[in-house]
């Protein structure tokens, strides 16, 4: 699956005594957008485990258009643990996602540094149950325009982010007119161990506030190497027949 992923010459290591990481740029192959290539790494199909997102919600506020929340199990505002922020145009604010593994297993998202406005997810309730040690860790920036002004620019940023005091590369989509979109891939990482991925977050804009995701910002946790799902036992059947109608009709020819 890593022949699907081109990327640019520079690849950004960092490594300490007891942990390493390795982030990459992810480019569209050719005839296919960048969020078309991040799906063809699972065959096209949705291997996200889990997604912390922040993102411009609605410009009113207060409307259940959440600003930062997680997607999970195929919903986009997980649980309904969705919160509402009140961003500033063009000011940084501070972001941690935190997991703690073992029988704790929960994966956490605070906006700001006010504690009360954390949320959590016990990850045993989810699809995925914990996170897998095959993990690559996909973050995405989009940025689909200035708001309700046609001419605005807009700028979509994530700085400054470490990891387990481990740095890891701005990731930014600016102008919006076209669709911006960027992908930064962060592996060669035991996400399984207790982590902290703190950072800044920044919208800005001119005209109107955007709104409805046109700024947004996910963190993918991707296995690429999902372990395959049993088929239930009828298909099964059902395939093995199949398998002997073929084998009896060879045979026949043969004879």
């Amino acid at each position: 699956m890593r022949s699907l992923i081109i990327a640019t010459a520079a690849i950004c290591s960092f490594a300490s005594a007891s942990h390493a990481v390795t982030t990459l740029p992810l480019l569209p192959q050719s005839g296919l957008t960048i969020d078309q290539t991040f799906n063809m790494l699972c065959g096209g199909q949705a291997c996200e485990q889990i997604v912390p997102e922040m993102r411009i919600g609605s410009a009113a506020g207060g409307s259940g258009t959440y600003e930062y929340n997680f997607q999970a199990d195929g919903q986009f505002n997980f649980q309904g643990l969705g919160r509402d922020f009140p961003w500033q145009n063009g000011v940084e604010t501070q972001f941690s996602i935190s997991y703690v593994g073992g029988m704790t297993n929960t994966l956490s998202l605070m906006v700001g540094t006010n504690m009360a406005d954390q949320i959590m997810v016990d990850l045993s309730q989810t699809n995925a149950g914990s996170l897998s040690p095959t993990i690559t860790l996909f973050i995405r920036t989009s940025n689909f325009g200035g708001g309700n002004d046609p001419n605005g620019a807009s700028v979509m940023l994530l700085s400054e982010m470490m990891l387990n005091g481990m740095s890891i590369p701005p990731v930014s989509s600016s102008g919006g007119n076209p669709r911006q979109v960027s992908y930064l891939q962060v592996f060669d990482f035991d996400w399984t161990q207790d982590w902290t991925l703190d950072g800044n977050v920044f919208f800005a804009w001119d005209g109107f506030q955007p709104s409805q995701s046109q700024l947004a910002s996910q963190f993918k946790f991707t296995d690429l190497n999902p372990v395959p799902i049993p088929l239930p036992a009828p298909v099964l059947m059902l395939g093995a027949a199949l398998s002997g109608l073929g084998l009896m009709r060879l045979r026949r020819k043969r004879s």
